[in-house]
């Protein structure tokens, strides 16, 4: 979320391949995941509460992650929406971002704000985790442990 500026980034967890025992480096992390583009857009917050109903309604089926926002829900249905630990604002912007895979989504497409849900800007996932991966910090007790 913080390498895209959103408010909320979400997405369909993609299947992801084991990282390798005791290996740690760049490119077995990248190797994990595939190299999805990643689209940012603006929803009001009635439109990401619309959007965030769709994808938990069918989550039983594909696990949907989300960065930013907490959502609680009952048998399929979102009582309650909080972006950065507040109540979503049915009249405010928010930027979302989320990958290609999942615009791709059925459950999206269905959407009557899926024209709005665009927005290549040139990011993708690696080169998001290759920015992150430069300032992360691990100490040798830390690996031990």
């Amino acid at each position: 979320m913080q390498a895209s500026n959103s408010d909320v980034s979400f997405l369909r967890v993609p299947q992801m391949q084991h990282l390798v025992d005791n290996v740690i480096c760049t490119g077995h992390i990248l190797a994990t995941m595939e190299n999805d583009r990643i689209h940012s857009f603006r929803l009001s917050g009635r439109e990401l509460f619309e959007l965030a109903a769709a994808m938990v309604k069918d989550s039983d089926t594909q696990p949907t992650a989300f960065a930013g926002c907490e959502i609680t829900w009952f048998a399929g249905r979102v009582s309650d929406l909080k972006v950065s630990g507040q109540s979503y604002s049915p009249d405010k912007n928010y930027l979302v971002s989320t990958t290609e895979m999942t615009l791709n989504d059925q459950a999206l497409k269905h959407l009557n704000i899926y024209r709005k849900m665009s927005g290549y800007e040139g990011n993708t996932l690696w080169k998001v985790w290759k920015n992150n991966l430069k300032s992360l910090r691990i100490s040798d007790q830390q690996l031990i442990d």
